[in-house]
């Protein structure tokens, strides 16, 4: 055996531990601890095994391995790292061999970069905020940055944050037993990048839910990785929660209320998704998104609101409303939306004036869209279909529907009651009561659109291919990101008939350091470009 062996370990000032002789470990008998006002700096390469204690930093710990001498944490019982460290012989580590390592608020700007933690979570550490949960790396008020390390064999959390904006990023999971990543506070939700799971319980990162008071930034996590929230998400009136493209929110029987703003924008390729935690999913397994009362501008584009509906809090006209999407004295932009499967309406407008582009609303079981004492709403190239209900009801509002396909809906295909609509352009097709109680129009088309019964886009030989109304303001691309306006005219739903896809451009400038990337977007300047070329929108380019 050849070891360096602690009883025990206080870094006061500033101290380092490093790889000074090769195969020879640090062996942590005792209490380990960084105090405040210190700094403990960790070489690439060193070692340490613990035995039954945590690692506690009231200080600033620097620990920066690299690619091929990687710091390690671990288990005394670990002898797949540099041999037997404790004399017994071979033994066996177990995960929760040791408990784990603590940022405290006085952390600072600590840094843990290419290190491993294997065997951690013994039982919940000493928290400053008494939240702790059973993890590898416990982190409370303070903001450390955690790049390219792994964390292995853990009990318990992986890692668990409280009031931390800490950066967590390319970090691989394996056999964690509980959650990957648990947020104790929803008002600062840290940086999370590049996550990679393997073998653990799930992919899940827990986040409990409450009031968000400031801004707020969902970053996609990586792939597989999904957002957990386990009660509601309310978003205050100052306060902004922005999501990534791919983002996933999964609502434990809850609801997303928002008094302020929250813009989710997804892709057509990563659209952000709002569904429920279960497994099992069924309509009605949580609440909805919620636009309450507010002056701030709210965007939903690219995005997907499934198996939603459950009884919200929100009490009007004598009921508890229950609807995927909630809109009431607000103005959210909605594009390029899928609301599917909620347990009643799909979306409803309440004293607004709302602007539906690009949407598929199906198969919720109340109605495709409600509008109740709202004007000026206006319902452009939508696929309403299989709607428990009527397609379209409006009570006490006005709205203008355009380019729409209103299909096999329970009741009418539209319906209005002391409201105004101006419709044309539309197809209507066996709708269960009557397609409309409204007056149609010389350019409505009754017969059968030839939806695509997956994803209900149109298959060849539609009839609504070059039937819609191009003076409306349409968008550059379909719910799918093809262009729109193929042919003739637009095509009446949410999805283009064709295969051109929308482009932009991309600059092909002489660069002189390192390639990189360009995404396309829908607009560029081309008197800015030298040279330019198309590319897919959304889809990257190499330029030099």
């Amino acid at each position: 055996m050849q070891a360096v062996v602690l009883e025990g370990f206080v870094s006061r000032g500033y101290n380092f531990l490093s790889n000074w002789a090769a195969n020879t470990p640090y062996v942590i008998l005792g209490s380990f601890s960084v105090q405040k006002n210190s700094t403990l700096e960790i070489f690439p390469g060193t070692v340490l095994k613990l035995k039954d204690i945590e690692v506690d930093i009231f200080g600033t710990v620097i620990a920066r391995g690299n690619e091929s001498n990687k710091i390690v944490f671990t288990s005394i019982k670990d002898d797949s790292v540099l041999g037997d460290s404790n004399g017994d012989g071979v033994s066996v580590p177990a995960s929760g061999d040791w408990l784990g390592i603590l940022f405290a608020p006085s952390s600072g700007n600590s840094v843990l970069e290419h290190c491993i933690v294997k065997y951690a979570g013994g039982k919940p550490m000493s928290s400053v905020t008494g939240d702790n949960k059973t993890s590898a790396i416990l982190i409370e008020g303070s903001s450390p940055t955690i790049r390219n390390c792994e964390i292995v064999n853990c009990k318990g959390n992986g890692i668990q944050t409280f009031a931390s904006g800490s950066w967590i990023e390319s970090i691989s999971f394996i056999n964690v037993t509980e959650w990957p990543v648990y947020v104790g506070d929803l008002s600062c939700v840290p940086y999370l990048s590049g996550l990679s799971n393997q073998n653990n319980l799930s992919g899940l990162i827990r986040v409990r839910g409450g009031v968000v008071n400031t801004n707020l930034l969902l970053k996609n996590p990586g792939f597989n990785f999904s957002y957990y929230v386990d009660s509601d998400i309310v978003i205050n009136d100052s306060a902004t929660m922005s999501i990534e493209p791919g983002v996933a929110v999964r609502m434990k029987s809850s609801g997303i209320y928002v008094y302020g703003a929250l813009i989710a924008i997804g892709s057509s390729e990563q659209p952000v998704i709002f569904t429920t935690d279960e497994s099992d999913a069924k309509p009605g397994s949580w609440i909805g998104v919620y636009f309450m009362k507010s002056q701030r501008k709210s965007v939903l584009n690219n995005c997907s609101i499934l198996y939603a509906g459950g009884l919200s809090s929100v009490y009007l006209e004598g009921a508890n409303r229950q609807t995927a999407l909630f809109v009431n004295e607000s103005s959210p932009v909605l594009q390029n939306l899928k609301i599917l499967n909620s347990n009643d309406a799909g979306l409803e407008i309440w004293n607004s004036g709302v602007v539906l582009v690009n949407s598929v609303i199906a198969k919720n079981s109340g109605h495709g869209v409600f509008v109740f004492k709202g004007n000026g709403s206006r319902i452009y190239n939508c696929t309403i279909v299989g709607n428990g209900k009527t397609g379209l009801a409006i009570n006490q509002g006005t709205v203008s529907f355009v380019n729409n396909i209103i299909v096999s809906n329970g009741l009418y295909g539209v319906s209005k009651s002391n409201s105004f609509i101006t419709n044309h352009h539309n197809c209507y097709f066996k709708n269960s009561y009557d397609n409309y109680d409204v007056q149609p129009a010389s350019s409505d088309i009754n017969a059968d659109p030839r939806l695509n019964g997956s994803d209900f886009s149109l298959m060849q030989g539609s009839p609504v291919i070059d039937r819609g109304d191009n003076s409306i303001n349409i968008l550059d691309v379909d719910i799918s990101g093809k262009k729109r306006v193929q042919g003739d005219s637009v095509d009446m739903g949410a999805y283009e008939w064709g295969t051109d896809v929308q482009v932009g451009f991309v600059d092909l400038m002489i660069k002189a350091s390192d390639d990189s990337e360009y995404v396309g977007e829908s607009t560029k300047d081309l008197a800015i470009q030298t040279k330019s070329t198309s590319v897919a929108l959304g889809s990257k380019a190499v330029f030099y």
